[in-house]
């Protein structure tokens, strides 16, 4: 072929006869992803003898040789594993769609025949310190790799399905547990006995007389609603008491005078019992509240409750509420 009659499109069929007239063997390229020290063949690239005759010809004086003799137990255990399990992993951990569980048979009846053939042969040399490879794949051996990958997609669907089951069980749980939470968290801070309750143990004690476990309950989720259920409670009371005693602090005089209607003072024989007297009144005024003894003190230190001191005409006709 004349070199000015070499074109781009046909350059490829020239190289090729130019490398057979001249005994030389055709190689695919390296890509620059490609390790420079290995060149990687297959049969697609040129056949055996061919790759043998460019070893000798190359002077190699060595051929490694690689053969994969196929073992269906140890390569389709993998892919059929999903009915055996570990003492640590759940049987229905495992995917049991019917698709994933028939594929498996299939694989094992296919596989079965090929038991012990020859499923991959290497052989390589090496020239100037460049590893030469060639490789060949039985065709049945290639195409039970395709199904197991198809069978291992198919597990993965089948994991991710459980896994999505199971995720959207947990979520329905979880918010039914805050649901319910919020019903008790409810309930208990409408209660005057938890709202003047002492200490958590005594709270604690209040919501698990108001909700006791119930018989077909897990215990653990009904005890993590009722602790959520009571803190949450408890915050609502304590933002319920800064709230309505900001007010009371506002109305002192007002809240004096009409303490000192009540007569709730009148037999008192000391600060101690006065100020326990004044303290049931904000608690039962305010409608469960225990006051702050800020408040408390604030509120006895009003010139209308000092000792000796008798209500006003005004605070005789205050309603109590």
């Amino acid at each position: 072929m004349d070199e000015s009659t070499i074109t781009v499109d046909n350059l490829p069929d020239f190289i090729k006869q130019w490398a057979a007239d001249h005994d030389m063997f055709l190689l695919p390229p390296l890509s620059a992803s490609d390790s420079q020290h290995a060149v990687q063949l297959d049969a697609q690239d040129l056949g055996i003898e061919a790759f043998c005759h460019l070893a000798s010809t190359l002077g190699a004086r060595v051929l490694y040789q690689d053969i994969d003799r196929f073992d269906v137990d140890e390569h389709v255990d993998c892919y059929t594993a999903a009915d055996k399990h570990t003492d640590s992993e759940k049987q229905e951990d495992k995917p049991s769609d019917d698709a994933v569980q028939q594929a498996l048979t299939d694989i094992q009846t296919k596989a079965r025949p090929h038991d012990g053939k020859t499923a991959r042969v290497e052989v390589s040399f090496v020239h100037d310190a460049v590893a030469h490879t060639w490789e060949a794949v039985a065709p049945w051996y290639t195409a039970l790799v395709a199904e197991c990958d198809d069978v291992h997609a198919l597990q993965c669907t089948a994991r991710q399905e459980q896994y999505e089951d199971h995720y959207q069980a947990r979520e329905a749980e979880r918010q039914a547990d805050e649901e319910q939470q919020v019903i008790m968290a409810a309930h208990l801070a409408e209660r005057p006995d938890f709202r003047s309750a002492k200490n958590a143990g005594a709270r604690r004690e209040i919501a698990e007389r108001v909700f006791p476990e119930p018989q077909d309950s897990e215990g653990y989720r009904h005890s993590f609603r009722l602790n959520r259920a009571v803190a949450t409670a408890h915050a609502a009371v304590q933002a319920a008491v800064r709230a309505v005693y900001a007010d009371y602090e506002c109305r002192l005089d007002e809240l004096a005078e009409e303490l000192l209607a009540s007569g709730k003072l009148d037999q008192a024989t000391g600060a101690g019992p006065r100020r326990i007297l004044a303290a049931d009144f904000l608690t039962e005024r305010s409608g469960g509240y225990p006051p702050p003894g800020r408040t408390l003190t604030l509120l006895l230190a009003r010139p209308q409750l000092k000792p000796g001191k008798t209500p006003s005409s005004s605070a005789l006709s205050l309603p109590l509420t």
